[in-house]
């Protein structure tokens, strides 16, 4: 699938009316013209965010905001997108910006279409998100479970890349890897 593709299928999630008209010539926009964005003298908080580019698609998650203000999307229902490493130096802005995501994926979705995990030892910094419907689970890094759940949501994952697309989109946070590999990995997740 080429990149023309890729923004047709974008398009038509954010347009679904909107049907292109490829036999209509008209005349393409100057090089440097911009897309007016609401501009403000302070920071948006996500929700004021999500609120001032709505509508957004369905089963998305916010990953960042371009110079434009536009936003930035992860399509969760295409697999192709796989995994997203976060490394910090500082810990405390991994887990800002891992606590956002996992926010934006509960105010984008519903409950029955996505649900995260959250692996973490310091689960009182995630707040209100723990009782959001979309939470599942959550688990110390040093627990064994946890490592019993990533083997689920690998077995999971070759259910439907065979074809079994049953449930909602499932995200696994794994707040500190390190402390993870350290406590509950075993050769079996590995």
């Amino acid at each position: 699938m080429n990149r023309y593709e890729i923004a047709l299928q974008v398009l038509q999630k954010l347009k679904p009316e909107m049907v292109p008209n490829f036999d209509q010539v008209g005349e393409l926009p100057a090089a440097d013209a911009r897309i007016e964005a609401p501009q403000t003298g302070a920071p948006l908080r996500l929700e004021e965010y999500i609120d001032s580019v709505r509508p957004l698609p369905e089963m998305t998650l916010l990953l960042g905001k371009c110079e434009d203000g536009l936003p930035i999307l992860v399509d969760l229902e295409n697999p192709a997108c796989g995994s997203i490493l976060i490394n910090s130096a500082p810990e405390a802005q991994g887990r800002y910006l891992l606590r956002t995501l996992l926010a934006s994926a509960r105010l984008l979705n519903r409950g029955n279409q996505v649900q995260y995990s959250l692996i973490t030892s310091e689960k009182s910094y995630y707040g209100k998100l723990a009782a959001a419907s979309q939470w599942r689970h959550d688990y110390h890094p040093a627990n064994r479970a946890a490592g019993v759940h990533i083997l689920e949501i690998s077995a999971l994952v070759e259910q439907r890349y065979s074809g079994r697309r049953r449930g909602p989109a499932i995200l696994v946070a794994i707040d500190d890897l390190e402390a993870f590999a350290r406590g509950s990995m075993d050769e079996e997740v590995c």
